[in-house]
């Protein structure tokens, strides 16, 4: 490591964050690692993110706030990477925010076995009225990946605990990610996508048990959130770039079910988003968003190829094999 470069650059995009940045740094900046480096980068705030985050650089140097016109937290995060100086990155929402001292037990595991990848647990916290109503935990156990073997046996575990996708829980190599950087164009599933052409290159990669980031799941983020036209065909690239990990890895035919189950949880989502209240989306357009969907090749296959499932969830894969937009907007709007 060279003289004065910081162990760890944590990257924050903030967009019109004021109300929750202080306390997502704050939970950084009191981890306990001296060595560290948070980039803030503004990406055009509306609000007094910036001045916030300016009196927040005066009380700790550690913080270094970086501004851009609005274009997205894919270029944020990139001009975050450009200007990163550690030997690992972090990259978090500036509307989370991280358990107390974890860090400095995650960078002993990175700086020991030097991974090209570190990932820990999460928990899910559902805040309804300013109060966390319940959370989900989600976490791996302690294991060191270093070979092609190991790496096969730990990327179906990863989809299986539901660690994989994002970038909040995990450390990366700053050398290992080199010139990788998220694709703009994408405006949903770009952490999955820098993922996994991270994952096809890896050569080692850690797991730690530690439960250590809190992703905040508030109301007031699904009252009012427009559907992008293009989520379909976002989805679907991922979708297809999951099962194609899968295969470089050998791991497919014994794991098409657990990507089938992913593609599953995919659809649902996308459908609820595509018929909720105030999305932008007139009923035309959603039924037009849900027959475009059912019709995407990997969608196809993983409806057709899942495995008899449980009640309710079978029943949803029964409404949605008619390819009614009708039929499916109403059911789910029951269920």
């Amino acid at each position: 490591m060279e003289p004065n470069m910081p162990v760890l650059s944590v990257i924050m995009p903030v967009y019109n964050g004021e109300q929750m940045i202080e306390q997502a740094i704050n939970s950084v900046l009191r981890q306990g690692v001296a060595e560290l480096e948070i980039i803030a980068v503004d990406d055009g705030s509306a609000d007094q993110s910036v001045a916030v985050l300016t009196r927040l650089a005066r009380e700790d140097s550690r913080l270094r706030v970086l501004t851009q016109k609005n274009a997205g937290p894919s270029a944020a995060r990139n001009l975050g990477i450009d200007e990163a100086r550690g030997e690992y990155l972090y990259f978090m929402d500036c509307d989370d925010w991280m358990e107390p001292g974890v860090l400095p037990g995650l960078v002993s595991l990175c700086l020991e076995h030097r991974p090209d990848l570190l990932a820990f647990g999460y928990q899910k916290d559902f805040e309804r009225g300013g109060s966390v109503t319940h959370s989900k935990f989600y976490r791996g156990r302690l294991q060191w990946a270093k070979t092609q073997e190991e790496l096969s046996a730990l990327l179906p575990e990863l989809l299986k605990n539901r660690l994989q996708a994002y970038l909040w829980n995990k450390l990366y190599r700053r050398d290992f990610v080199g010139d990788e950087r998220f694709d703009t164009s994408v405006r949903l599933h770009e952490d999955a996508l820098f993922n996994f052409a991270l994952y096809r290159r890896m050569a080692s990669m850690t797991v730690s048990d530690a439960v250590g980031y809190h992703y905040m799941q508030r109301e007031s983020d699904s009252l009012v959130k427009q559907f992008p036209r293009q989520r379909p065909i976002w989805m679907e690239q991922m979708l297809e770039e999951l099962a194609g990990l899968f295969r470089q890895y050998g791991v497919w035919e014994q794991n098409r079910q657990l990507v089938y189950q992913s593609v599953m949880d995919h659809i649902i989502l996308c459908v609820r988003a595509a018929i909720a209240p105030r999305n932008g989306l007139a009923k035309a357009e959603q039924a037009q968003v849900i027959r475009e969907m059912l019709g995407l090749p990997m969608i196809r296959e993983g409806l057709k190829g899942l495995s008899r499932q449980p009640l309710k969830r079978e029943l949803i894969r029964t409404v949605l094999a008619t390819q009614s937009p009708f039929l499916i907007r109403t059911f789910f709007h029951i269920i």
